[in-house]
């Protein structure tokens, strides 16, 4: 960007024909205005560390979802303002342009169908707090902890290991079943007693478990 600048306040002085002027002024507008998307995405990244290291000290688990979502949303905002930005140094006519572009939006929003039913599902899964990111939930046969909550799709880590990546739209229709929202926790546990057992050695067992759980 520096370098930009410089080259733009002295490539007067250099006193060059006016049609290699006119290619080093658009060569240089557009250096600058890479670099300032460049910046742009490099001061979302600052933030988002930011924000990850506040989230970390906070014992609620809903800004850790919330907190990777935050620098797509800034990047896919600052992709879209930069595309224009450099479109209009480089003196294309940005609204002819987006006209075309509307041209093919029916095509582009049956094709991105999916892509809206999982945005909406993963809004779905952090407004009804359906599960955060470190629970144990199993969503249809997939069980395991949650690791990431994206725009399209969810991670879990299975006790396999295994990584599986959930659409966010089957979190709307599937039955989750969330582990990790449990009060108790149930333990179904089998003992094998001989016939010969006395029964006073039984009741001092259960006893002795009683007072385990007391």
């Amino acid at each position: 960007m520096v370098m930009a600048v410089i080259w733009l306040t002295g490539i007067n002085l250099l006193g060059l024909p006016e049609n290699t002027m006119l290619v080093l002024l658009v060569a240089v507008k557009f250096l600058a205005s890479i670099s300032g998307v460049w910046a742009a995405y490099r001061l979302v990244d600052m933030i988002s560390a930011h924000l990850l290291r506040r989230a970390q000290l906070t014992e609620s688990k809903l800004d850790d979802a919330l907190v990777p979502l935050i620098p797509r949303i800034l990047k896919l905002f600052v992709t879209v303002i930069g595309f224009v930005f450099v479109t209009d140094n480089l003196n294309v006519d940005v609204s002819s342009l987006l006209a075309g572009l509307g041209l093919g939006g029916l095509a582009f929003a049956l094709a991105a169908k999916d892509m809206v039913q999982n945005l909406f599902g993963s809004v779905t899964v952090l407004m009804d707090r359906t599960f955060l990111v470190g629970d144990w939930v199993i969503v249809g046969s997939v069980e395991g902890t949650v690791e990431n909550i994206g725009f399209r799709s969810t991670r879990i880590r299975t006790f396999y290991n295994s990584l599986v990546t959930v659409p966010n739209s089957k979190s709307i229709t599937a039955d989750v079943d969330n582990m990790g929202e449990r009060r108790y926790r149930r333990l179904a546990c089998k003992l094998s007693l001989t016939y010969d057992t006395p029964p006073d050695r039984i009741e001092a067992f259960c006893e002795g478990a009683r007072e385990l759980i007391r």
